[in-house]
């Protein structure tokens, strides 16, 4: 759910705090003319999200103008598709976007995922990633966002595929140019 308060802005999930920004209310923050804001690409961390101005209007925006989440107001809205799909599904997906067909073999913590053409292993269970406390189904409900904010989701599952997918590429050429240039690359993503 993401809400916002007279001061700051709220991701939370099953009510668990994942990010929590407290701005500085500055002249350009929130954007006075209650525009969606996003974080600047270069200030992705925890410490610069606070500050007014690393935020810049969204790329994307959502709703009829009348209310676009300005902070002021506490509200909780719930951006998703109201859609789930299986992680083998989504790994499918990806792979699918790669030309790259998987068939599963095994079952549980020993089941991987093989390239059909090559019988490469590309898919592994690593159990350090299990939860402790797993639920069975997850699936955001955005009905009160379709209501009041006329917001309807601009991505389908597989567009959401594909542009991860990119994403990942465009980095790992990137390192790849880094090494080829004898420069040292630092793996931040698992």
């Amino acid at each position: 759910a993401l809400a916002n308060g007279d001061d700051e802005i709220i991701l939370s999930c099953t009510g668990t705090v994942i990010d929590q920004v407290f701005y500085d209310g500055g002249a350009e923050f929130p954007d006075p003319d209650g525009a969606s804001m996003e974080l600047a690409i270069d200030a992705l961390n925890s410490t610069d999200n606070d500050l007014g101005s690393n935020w810049s209007t969204a790329t994307s925006t959502y709703g009829d103008g009348t209310d676009m989440g300005t902070p002021g107001a506490p509200n909780d809205f719930v951006l998703a598709t109201g859609k789930t799909t299986e992680v083998r599904k989504f790994i499918e997906m990806a792979f699918a976007h790669l030309s790259i067909e998987l068939t599963w073999e095994g079952s549980g913590i020993n089941e991987k995922g093989i390239n059909k053409a090559t019988n490469e292993v590309l898919v592994e269970v690593d159990p350090k990633y299990f939860r402790p406390t797993e639920v069975d189904l997850l699936i955001g409900d955005p009905t009160k966002a379709k209501k009041e904010l006329s917001w309807k989701p601009e991505y389908d599952l597989d567009a959401l595929v594909k542009e991860m997918v990119q994403s990942d590429l465009e980095l790992f050429k990137r390192d790849q140019y880094l090494l080829e240039g004898g420069h040292k690359v630092y793996n931040f993503n698992e």
